[in-house]
């Protein structure tokens, strides 16, 4: 019943034998009734309460840096792929299938993926990482006769979960707030059709960065992708400015694949094995793509504390042709860099068109 009446208000008190009198119930509005600060259900209560430390819940977060994975990974692809043509999709799967194989932090990364993992062509993940199942292989999957066929496993690594962002984008949560609510700090990644995840997800995303979640998110086939023969539904323009409004989402849309790498390689570093005062609790969007094109090779140096550091500049600085694509710390996104061929910037030894990097001459180019 949406309202009771004075009638089932006096029977619902008979039942549950509750001391107050007729005059109480007689008026439109029902008084509340407290047992006392003596009585067996507000002790427990108390007792209870205390046992778990006080009124207010208390997070408490061991510090637990993770140390640096090798350098093997990332340096592959800061030389560039040659005459290969590689898509950055590709590229951060390859990077994260090495650096699963890093014996100190390996077993802490998750890979999180909704609907098909081969899209984004992680099935050589499935032999030497598996998918999780709490019960095992107990089925002949489809493509049992190739060799990378869908292997489950109840000690797998890889969360494969089906058509279900909401459900995908829960285990990133928990994955990327275990290092405070179980003392283990994993690496989580959550990789999705680009237009399938801000678009139908973005509370959820607000209430990661509210439980101070930590990991990487990867939009793929975003922009304009190969397989707008399915429609405009992957045609992905706008996630980045959905993204642009959580404080805590650190967002970048490389152009390359050593980008990929160095984007990656800061991440961990911040998040894990942050610099004293630095705000590690955020995660890192990234838009990456399944268009097949040459791989420059990184020809920058290394800046500071920040490898292949993102231009410093001015604050308010505009490319020509129109609004730059900035990520939370005001770095410009390196695609759209490329994309606009802005002149040269009007900071001595920097130039635009050089994505991510420190300054080159603007001679050099």
């Amino acid at each position: 019943m949406k309202k009771l009446a004075g009638k089932e208000f006096r029977a619902m008190r008979d039942l549950l034998e509750l001391p107050i009198p007729d005059s109480a119930l007689s008026g439109d509005l029902v008084p509340y009734w407290h047992p006392g600060q003596n009585s067996p259900e507000v002790r427990y209560l108390h007792e209870r309460r205390a046992a778990l430390g006080g009124p207010a819940p208390a997070r408490k977060v061991v510090a637990r840096p993770l140390p640096a994975p090798a350098q093997k990974p990332f340096e592959a692809l800061y030389k560039g792929s040659g005459t290969q043509e590689i898509a950055t999709t590709m590229a951060f799967v390859q990077l994260v299938k090495d650096l699963m194989r890093d014996k100190e932090t390996g077993h802490r990364w998750v890979p999180i993926v909704p609907d098909e993992a081969r899209t984004f062509g992680m099935e050589s993940l499935f032999p030497s990482a598996g998918i999780y199942s709490p019960v095992g292989q107990t089925y002949d999957p489809v493509d049992r006769d190739q060799l990378l066929y869908y292997k489950e496993a109840k000690n797998g690594q890889i969360l494969n979960e089906g058509i279900t962002e909401a459900g995908s984008l829960a285990d990133f949560t928990a994955a990327a707030t275990s290092y405070a609510t179980h003392a283990e700090p994993m690496i989580p990644f959550y990789i999705f059709y680009s237009m399938f995840g801000w678009q139908r997800t973005a509370d959820q995303f607000w209430a990661l960065a509210d439980q101070l979640g930590r990991g990487f998110v990867i939009s793929a086939t975003a922009g304009r992708t190969t397989m707008t023969g399915e429609g405009l539904q992957h045609a992905d323009g706008h996630s980045h400015l959905i993204a642009s409004t959580n404080p805590a989402a650190i967002s970048y849309d490389p152009a390359f694949a050593y980008e990929v790498a160095v984007i990656v390689k800061e991440g961990l570093r911040r998040m894990y094995r942050p610099e004293p005062g630095e705000d590690p609790d955020v995660f890192y969007y990234l838009t990456v793509y399944n268009r097949d094109q040459g791989a420059a090779a990184d020809a920058g140096g290394r800046r500071g504390g920040h490898p292949q550091g993102p231009l410093p500049l001015p604050a308010g600085r505009r490319a020509a042709g129109g609004r730059d694509l900035r990520c939370r710390d005001g770095h410009r996104s390196a695609h759209h860099r490329r994309r606009r061929q802005p002149a040269a910037s009007a900071t001595p030894g920097l130039r635009h068109g050089h994505p991510l990097g420190p300054g080159r001459p603007a001679a050099a180019g």
